[in-house]
Protein backbone atom coordinates (compact mmCIF):
# COMPACT_ATOMS: atom_id res chain seq x y z
CA UNK A 1 0.00 0.00 0.00
CA UNK A 2 1.57 3.69 -1.44
CA UNK A 3 1.75 6.41 1.08
CA UNK A 4 0.71 10.02 0.17
CA UNK A 5 4.46 10.50 -1.65
CA UNK A 6 3.96 7.14 -3.30
CA UNK A 7 6.40 5.25 -0.78
CA UNK A 8 5.41 1.78 -0.24
CA UNK A 9 5.14 2.23 3.38
CA UNK A 10 5.64 4.68 6.16
CA UNK A 11 7.26 4.00 9.22
CA UNK A 12 7.23 5.64 12.57
CA UNK A 13 10.22 7.21 13.89
CA UNK A 14 8.70 8.39 16.16
CA UNK A 15 11.23 8.48 19.52
CA UNK A 16 9.04 7.24 22.27
CA UNK A 17 11.62 4.95 24.30
CA UNK A 18 12.90 8.57 25.05
CA UNK A 19 9.41 10.03 26.05
CA UNK A 20 6.13 9.67 25.28
CA UNK A 21 6.68 13.64 23.98
CA UNK A 22 3.59 15.94 22.97
CA UNK A 23 4.43 19.13 24.57
CA UNK A 24 5.45 21.00 21.18
CA UNK A 25 3.13 23.37 19.44
CA UNK A 26 2.15 23.87 15.49
CA UNK A 27 4.03 22.06 13.32
CA UNK A 28 4.82 18.38 13.48
CA UNK A 29 8.97 17.00 14.09
CA UNK A 30 10.05 16.61 10.49
CA UNK A 31 13.76 15.32 10.73
CA UNK A 32 13.36 13.33 7.38
CA UNK A 33 11.00 16.07 5.26
CA UNK A 34 7.86 13.43 5.56
CA UNK A 35 5.86 16.67 6.40
CA UNK A 36 7.35 19.31 4.78
CA UNK A 37 9.20 17.74 1.27
CA UNK A 38 10.14 14.53 1.34
CA UNK A 39 14.05 14.29 1.37
CA UNK A 40 16.28 11.11 1.22
CA UNK A 41 20.04 11.84 2.70
CA UNK A 42 19.39 15.70 2.62
CA UNK A 43 17.97 15.98 -1.00
CA UNK A 44 20.55 14.22 -2.72
CA UNK A 45 19.08 10.69 -3.60
CA UNK A 46 15.36 9.70 -4.90
CA UNK A 47 12.92 9.31 -2.81
CA UNK A 48 10.74 7.59 -5.67
CA UNK A 49 13.69 4.90 -4.62
CA UNK A 50 13.19 4.48 -1.58
CA UNK A 51 11.19 1.65 -0.25
CA UNK A 52 9.92 3.78 3.26
CA UNK A 53 9.59 7.10 4.13
CA UNK A 54 10.08 7.66 7.88
CA UNK A 55 8.45 10.36 9.98
CA UNK A 56 7.56 11.33 13.50
CA UNK A 57 4.09 11.64 15.40
CA UNK A 58 5.66 13.96 17.88
CA UNK A 59 5.13 18.20 17.60
CA UNK A 60 8.15 19.89 16.50
CA UNK A 61 9.82 22.13 20.33
CA UNK A 62 11.91 24.33 17.69
CA UNK A 63 13.55 25.15 14.34
CA UNK A 64 17.40 23.89 13.78
CA UNK A 65 20.31 23.59 11.52
CA UNK A 66 22.41 21.52 11.07
CA UNK A 67 26.00 22.58 9.54
CA UNK A 68 28.56 20.58 8.57
CA UNK A 69 32.57 21.33 8.28
CA UNK A 70 32.31 22.70 5.14
CA UNK A 71 29.22 25.29 5.62
CA UNK A 72 26.67 23.24 4.16
CA UNK A 73 23.30 23.64 6.15
CA UNK A 74 20.00 21.76 6.60
CA UNK A 75 17.00 23.21 8.59
CA UNK A 76 14.35 20.99 9.88
CA UNK A 77 12.05 21.40 12.79
CA UNK A 78 12.90 18.97 15.72
CA UNK A 79 11.25 17.48 18.87
CA UNK A 80 13.47 17.37 21.55
CA UNK A 81 13.85 13.89 21.84
CA UNK A 82 15.07 14.15 18.20
CA UNK A 83 17.54 16.42 18.57
CA UNK A 84 18.79 13.93 21.19
CA UNK A 85 18.62 11.28 18.94
CA UNK A 86 20.29 13.23 16.26
CA UNK A 87 23.04 14.59 18.23
CA UNK A 88 24.33 11.20 19.78
CA UNK A 89 24.16 8.82 16.53
CA UNK A 90 22.73 10.36 13.19
CA UNK A 91 24.96 13.16 13.08
CA UNK A 92 28.03 11.46 11.16
CA UNK A 93 27.92 12.43 7.26
CA UNK A 94 26.89 15.60 4.85
CA UNK A 95 25.23 14.10 2.71
CA UNK A 96 26.45 17.16 0.48
CA UNK A 97 29.49 16.32 1.18
CA UNK A 98 29.54 12.44 0.40
CA UNK A 99 27.48 12.61 -2.59
CA UNK A 100 28.81 15.39 -4.64
CA UNK A 101 27.01 15.86 -8.00
CA UNK A 102 30.13 13.79 -10.00
CA UNK A 103 29.31 11.18 -7.15
CA UNK A 104 25.68 10.75 -8.05
CA UNK A 105 25.73 10.57 -11.46
CA UNK A 106 28.44 7.65 -11.15
CA UNK A 107 26.25 5.85 -9.27
CA UNK A 108 22.86 5.96 -11.18
CA UNK A 109 25.35 5.19 -14.36
CA UNK A 110 26.58 1.57 -11.77
CA UNK A 111 22.81 0.62 -10.66
CA UNK A 112 21.54 1.52 -14.24
CA UNK A 113 24.44 -0.99 -15.62
CA UNK A 114 23.66 -3.48 -12.63
CA UNK A 115 20.14 -3.51 -13.13
CA UNK A 116 21.15 -4.40 -17.58
CA UNK A 117 23.50 -6.66 -16.06
CA UNK A 118 21.50 -9.05 -13.88
CA UNK A 119 18.75 -9.47 -16.83
CA UNK A 120 21.42 -10.02 -19.25
CA UNK A 121 22.03 -13.80 -20.58
CA UNK A 122 25.70 -14.93 -20.21
CA UNK A 123 27.94 -14.22 -23.16
CA UNK A 124 30.20 -11.16 -23.82
CA UNK A 125 28.12 -8.36 -23.95
CA UNK A 126 27.16 -9.10 -20.38
CA UNK A 127 31.03 -9.23 -19.56
CA UNK A 128 32.20 -6.37 -21.54
CA UNK A 129 29.35 -4.33 -19.32
CA UNK A 130 30.64 -6.23 -16.18
CA UNK A 131 34.18 -4.15 -17.17
CA UNK A 132 32.57 -1.38 -17.27
CA UNK A 133 31.17 -1.25 -13.89
CA UNK A 134 34.41 -1.74 -12.30
CA UNK A 135 35.87 0.54 -14.40
CA UNK A 136 33.30 2.85 -12.88
CA UNK A 137 34.00 1.55 -9.33
CA UNK A 138 37.10 2.46 -10.00
CA UNK A 139 36.79 6.40 -10.55
CA UNK A 140 34.59 6.24 -6.96
CA UNK A 141 37.37 4.55 -5.54
CA UNK A 142 40.04 7.28 -6.97
CA UNK A 143 36.93 10.28 -6.46
CA UNK A 144 37.34 8.54 -2.47
CA UNK A 145 41.29 8.57 -2.43
CA UNK A 146 41.97 12.21 -3.86
CA UNK A 147 39.43 13.47 -0.46
CA UNK A 148 36.56 14.33 -3.24
CA UNK A 149 33.85 12.15 -1.01
CA UNK A 150 34.58 13.19 2.56
CA UNK A 151 31.55 12.89 5.60
CA UNK A 152 31.75 16.39 6.50
CA UNK A 153 31.64 15.59 9.92
CA UNK A 154 30.80 16.14 12.53
CA UNK A 155 28.00 17.97 11.89
CA UNK A 156 26.65 20.79 14.42
CA UNK A 157 22.90 20.97 14.98
CA UNK A 158 22.13 24.59 16.75
CA UNK A 159 18.27 25.63 17.59
CA UNK A 160 17.74 29.05 15.80
CA UNK A 161 13.81 29.44 16.98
Amino acid sequence: MAGPYGLPAELDNTPRWLADHSTGVGAFCDPFGYESDVRVLGGVADPGREKHSWFCRNRADGRYVMTCQAGHRGYMRLCYPHVYMITKRMNGICPRCAFPPAVRELTEAIETLTAEWFAMMPGDGRLSKGRRIEQLREELTQMYQRGEIRTGAPLRLTEIS
